[in-house]
């Protein structure tokens, strides 16, 4: 597996971005995504191919019902649309200080789907700013789902506390099944993980309005902007999406 670590001004990582996942015997043969994504305390508050859901990997972006003139479900799961052959493959990518550019295609079989350019930036005191740039190749309907989008999958063995700008978040988890009982949308979301620190999610605001797939069970931070109705991407017109992330402990 093929990485490139991003760290502060200062020298201190903050994450690693993969860019290759040959050898390492993933379910899925995606990159894109980030792992590990560490606090200012050198701790790893992101998880890997964990053995309840395999196919999560740290911070990802994907969807599990994505169709058009072909279908696929780069999320993992392949209860709605087809897994085999689908792959999101790294075409380039470059590091100028604290940001890294990287251009990946989403592929069935020889088809590409979708175009994505991905920015993410690291900021003190450990913040990361990532923005993709999502071009369909078709039209695209991505299909009503209480989970899937970008996710932070979290470490298994450690309990997990969310906490919004009213206080700790006492709503009962999420069913995957049922977009209705995810967490009402806000403007942002934090998990404090025992023993390792914590992240806080903030969306950008031009982003479309979410249900959060907050899951203390699944380990998910899961702002999942299909869970208030399935959304139509237009072929060749570009749709951005951006995320923030602050790590403290």
């Amino acid at each position: 597996m093929k990485t490139i670590l991003l760290r502060l001004a200062d020298g201190r990582p903050v994450l690693e971005y993969v860019t290759d996942v040959t050898g390492s015997g993933l379910p899925v043969a995606h990159v894109g995504f980030i792992h590990p994504l560490y606090t200012p305390g050198g701790k790893v508050i992101t998880d890997l191919a964990p053995p309840d859901h395999p196919h999560h990997r740290g911070v990802f972006l994907a969807w599990y019902a994505m169709h058009g003139k072909v279908d696929g479900d780069f999320w993992g799961w392949g209860a709605h649309a087809p897994v085999d052959g689908r792959r999101i493959v790294n075409r380039s990518a470059e590091v100028t200080g604290t940001t890294l550019r990287a251009r990946n295609e989403w592929l069935a079989g020889d088809t590409v789907m979708l175009t994505e350019e991905t920015t993410i930036t690291c900021r003190e005191p450990f913040v990361v700013d990532i923005e993709y740039r999502l071009t369909p190749a078709f039209d695209l309907r991505l299909a009503q789902s209480a989970f899937a989008g970008f996710c932070v999958r979290l470490p298994r063995q450690r309990p997990v506390r969310f906490f919004h700008s009213a206080g700790e978040v006492k709503l009962p988890d999420p069913h995957y099944q049922q977009p209705a009982t995810c967490w009402p949308d806000a403007s942002w979301y934090r998990a404090e993980v025992e023993g390792v620190g914590s992240v806080t999610v903030t969306p950008a605001v031009g982003n479309p309005p979410a249900g959060w797939f907050n899951h203390r069970e699944l380990k998910m931070l899961n702002p999942c902007i299909t869970a208030p109705g399935e959304l139509r991407l237009a072929g060749g017109q570009p749709f951005t999406l951006g995320y923030r992330l602050a790590m403290a402990g």
